[in-house]
Parts: structure tokens; sequence; C-alpha cells
């Protein structure tokens, strides 16, 4: 597995109806495998190698030397270790798995291939260090989700010069101890990476490297027949439509589209100036996450009318955030992933940066989860973690069968020599009863600029002025992350209606855009069924119980059985004496 060991609830605010957690009842030419301008990045190697003194390896706070020749390019200075903001962010209790990813054939196949004016640039920038992925995790309390069920997180990695060029990229597949389940080399960087299927990866790459399905089984690879933008794809499997965005200038679209699985557009919507970064689907509706705006659009897509809005200057909500003040605009600001989960719910990544693209008030990055009343036109913040990171863009919050949230975040300077700031990326678990990272994945890379230097702080950007986003990450990133479960599962079985009914909260393999079909059946000695019920899984895991009645000659033990669309079926054995009875 190319990796060894080393040794809930929410808020009595949240919705009772459907809850958050269960345990709480809620063009350019390829060089290498990448495309970048050689020329110009020996031109800015030269200029930073000779800054590169401002970075001091004494920790000590010094004044930022920004040099301006081609392109601009800033060199930072370190944050002191002792002001370093959350310098232990590992889980309590934890297990550390480290994992070593330039150990594994297809990722030295894929450096391997890299073209030869290319390759000693690539290898020596992004190569190594060894058992470069961290993963952290409080076994104790994680048998709700990721110890449970084999969850397997998935998300693109890729690797970036010192003026942030893509160099080689990753679609990666880890297990819940952070070893590699599988590995795909894309033409190139992918931002959207989500779940097709249980089996099937859905990832959109930059520039000309189109939009693809990876079966992560079979490595089969499908190239979709039309041309999108990065930053967002999903697909709707009851009409077989992809919704995304259209390419933008300066890496900003404004345009939303919808294309059949033959390649017909069906569907588009222009917000211009508003850089959108997501889109995600309900029936009829799509919600746009609008980063220029800082808030989240219902547009109806039969008559491209925007229905309502939440956050920004044009909120139609009054907002309540985590710390109990109330505003229209929102505590959060050019978010990222701002997706809808629900009617009720909805989450986002919140950069925290200004139109300047500055950190307001010198604010972390944070993780977020909303509860929406569309009648009383108000919002309530129910969770928000300070990932310790600053991150100018990129970014997500997934909330998990288990209640725990997903999401990932990097730091704007990388200190080699402090164990928790070590690392280029983040991907967090946080359960939502304690606000603590109970699972902690993170990856160590090589100073783009200097990369024997594995000692002394360096940036994790490069200013670029062509950017919207300004300063632009380097080294490795991850955009997002998804999770993924081999089979559906169901939890919180309890005993309803004095026995005569078995209650159970149903989750799917992956999250989709809209609910999906499943199936449940009380199964005799590996028989046929005495019961069945049909039911949909809710989309975004988000926590709504089901019934399905136990005849009277069940007995006390019984199989419960479940399926899902794509036949990725679960049994367990139920004593339904040994159940609790159900909360009312």
């Amino acid at each position: 597995m190319y990796g060894t060991a080393a040794g809930n609830t929410l808020e009595k605010r949240a919705a009772q109806d459907v809850e958050l957690a269960p345990s709480a009842a809620l063009d350019e030419e390829r060089v290498g495998t990448q495309s970048f301008p050689l020329a110009k990045f020996l031109l800015a190697t030269i200029l930073l190698v000779g800054a590169i003194a401002v970075l001091s390896s004494s920790g000590t706070q010094q004044n930022a030397a920004t040099l301006t020749k081609m392109d601009a390019v800033e060199i930072i200075s370190s944050v002191p270790v002792s002001d370093s903001p959350g310098t232990d962010r590992k889980p309590r209790e934890y297990v550390k798995y480290s994992a070593d990813l330039f150990a594994h054939p297809k990722v030295q196949a894929a450096f391997d291939d890299v073209k030869r004016i290319a390759y000693q640039h690539v290898y020596d920038t992004c190569f190594g260090p060894e058992n470069n992925m961290d993963a952290y995790i409080n076994e104790k309390v994680m048998d709700n989700d990721l110890m449970f069920n084999d969850g397997m997180t998935v998300f693109n990695l890729d690797c970036r010069d010192a003026e942030a060029n893509p160099l080689i990229a990753f679609i990666v597949i880890l297990d819940k101890q952070g070893q590699i389940v599988n590995v795909h080399n894309p033409p190139n960087r992918a931002e959207s990476v989500n779940m097709y299927s249980t089996d099937t990866v859905l990832f959109s790459c930059i520039s000309k490297g189109g939009q693809w399905l990876w079966n992560w089984k079979t490595d089969a690879t499908t190239k979709l027949p039309w041309t999108m933008d990065a930053h967002t794809l999903n697909y709707v499997a009851a009409t077989g439509n992809f919704y995304g965005l259209d390419r933008g200038d300066k890496f900003s679209p404004s345009t939303a589209v919808g294309y059949s699985s033959d390649g017909d557009r069906i569907w588009e919507y222009e917000n211009e100036g508003s850089h959108i970064n997501f889109l995600s689907i309900d029936g009829d509706y799509a919600y746009l996450s609008l980063r220029s705006f800082s808030c989240l659009v219902k547009v109806d897509m039969r008559t491209n009318q925007v229905i309502e809005t939440i956050g920004g200057l044009d909120s139609d909500f009054t907002i309540t955030d985590i710390t109990g003040e109330v505003s229209t605009e929102g505590g959060w600001s050019h978010q990222h992933k701002f997706q809808h989960l629900d009617d009720k719910y909805a989450s986002l990544f919140d950069n925290h940066v200004n139109n300047e693209k500055s950190f307001i008030e010198d604010s972390n990055s944070h993780m977020r989860v909303l509860k929406i009343d569309s009648e009383a036109k108000t919002v309530s913040e129910v969770f928000a973690f300070d990932t310790g990171d600053k991150s100018r863009i990129y970014g997500g919050a997934d909330v998990l069968p288990s209640g725990n949230v997903l999401g990932n975040s990097y730091p704007m300077v990388v200190e080699p020599a402090v164990e928790d700031r070590q690392y280029h990326v983040n991907v967090w678990e946080v359960n939502m009863a304690t606000n603590e990272a109970d699972w902690r994945l993170a990856f160590k890379g090589r100073n783009p600029v200097d990369p024997a230097n594995l000692r002394d702080p360096y940036p994790h950007y490069f200013y670029d002025p062509e950017n919207p986003d300004g300063r632009v990450p380097t080294g490795w990133n991850i955009y997002t992350a998804d999770r993924a479960y081999p089979t559906v599962f169901a939890l919180n079985l309890c005993s309803a209606n004095g026995g005569r009914s078995l209650r159970f909260s149903p989750f799917n393999t992956v999250r989709t855009q809209e609910d999906a079909p499943g199936v449940a059946a009380v199964v005799l000695g590996g028989g046929e069924p005495v019961a069945q019920k049909a039911f949909l899984y809710q989309k975004a895991w988000l926590n709504r119980p089901e019934e399905i009645d136990v005849p009277a000659g069940a007995g006390a033990t019984f199989t419960f059985w479940m399926n899902n669309q794509w036949d990725n079926q679960w049994a367990q054995e139920v004593n339904m004496a040994a159940l609790e009875t159900c909360p009312p």
C-alpha cells in the first residue's frame, strides 16, 4: 500500500426533520504531462535565487521583497514560528499513517513519461520527499464514518513550479489511512473532481485538457464530447445531463451551461463578472456560487429568473453567523463551492478575502454550513471551522454521513521545520459536535524555488497580475476533495411503532445532484424478502430516516438489506429485541 503506520450531534437550533448529523438525530503545448513556459521560468528562477535570502531559517519576521520583471514575482518572509496560527492541528489521540506517493508505479511511470526537455525541471520540483502523505486519525471517534465501510477520499493532486505553471497532476483515491487505492495521470491538472458513480470519477481539466470519466477499478477512461471550464462539472443521472461552465477569460467564468450526454447544449445562463466557481442542481433549479459577489443564487433554468440570493450586497436573507452577529451580506467573502444540500441547508468554503484579495481582518479561511429558512428569509450559520490556513482560492465543505464535514485548505507559507506547518495542502474531516478535526490528511512537497532546501520557510504562492486571484498557489495543491464508499449503508437503526417497524438512515455510495433511487428489504434465512421498501437516498448525505415494516412472522432476528441503482448491495443482521426504541 506504499505506506506505513506510525503509531454527533448538532446544537438544538438545527432542524429535526432532516438532520445534518445522524448521530444527532444531522491552448498550450504539453511539456511533460503539463504545459509551462520554460524560458519564463528560468528567468524568474534567476531572480528568485538572487532574492531567496529574504527567507530566513531563523524563523524571525522580515520585510517582504517584491521583484518585478517580465512578470511580478513575489517572495515573502517567514511567519515566525511563535506566531504561526494553529501550530498543532492534529486530532486528539491520533494515530499517524504515512504513505509515499512517489513509490507508486503509476506515479513513477508518469514522471518517466515527462518530455526530455522538461524532465529534470519537473523531477527536481515535484518528485519527493519520500513518505510525503501523512494521515492523522482519531480512530476512537472515526468509526462513525471513515472507519465504517472503508470510506475513500478522492481529489486532484497537482504540482506547480515557482511561477505556478502546472507540471504534473494525479487523480488520487486514498483509503481511510491515507494509503493509495488507485491513481490516474490526467492530461492536465483537474479542478472539479467528483463521483459520477461508485466506480467512476468525473473530472474537468484546465486549458484544453478536457472533461473525463475514469473508472478507478478498471482504469478505463472516456473523454466527454464537449469543452467546459475546469471549475465545476456535475452530472444528473435522471436526465443524463452534465452541468458546468463555459471557459472564461482570465480564469473567471461567468456563463453556466448544460449539455446532454450526446454533446448537445441544452441550457445557458450568464451573470457577467460573477466568477462562478461551483454549480449544483436541484430539479429545474441551478444554484450558482458567485465568487466575485460572495453569494449563492438560485436560478430557474426554465426561465433563467433569479429566484433568491443568499449573501452579498443583493442578499434576500437576514444572516446570523456562528457568533450571533446579524447582517444581510453574510460573514463569508469570495467563497468556493457554495453548494445546495437541500432546501434547508447549504455549505461553502469561506476563503475570506476582499476585492483586493487581502484577508479580511487578517483572519483564516473557514469551512461553513448554513441553515436556510426561505419563508422567513433567514439564514443561520450552524457550523464554522477555522482551518488555521489562509487559502485565497480553492476549498470545499461537504457534509458526510456521520455529520462530519470534509474540506481542504492550504497555507500561505510552508515551514518545513515546524511539524504542523510543513505541508503544502491539508484535507480535513471535522466533527460538527466538537468543532475539532478527527481526521487530517496532509501533503509535503519541495520548495519550487530551491527544491533541495528542506529546512527554510518559503512562500506557497506566486503573484500573477493577470490572474484575478492575484497570488496563486505553487507546489502541490488540491482544488477540492470528495468522498465515496464501496457499498450503500444505513446508520441509526432503531425499533419503531412498538417493534413493528425498523427505522434506518440510508446513505448512498456517493453524493449525487438529485435524490437517487434505493430499495430496502427484510430477508429471512437468506431466502426471499418478506418486506420491501422503495425510497430515495438524500443527495447530499443529509440524515433522512426511512421506515420498513417488519412482518409479525419475521422473528426477532433477520437480515436487513439495501441496494442502489449501481447494485452496490449491503446487508446487516438485525435483532429487533436488541435495538433501542426510536426517539419520537
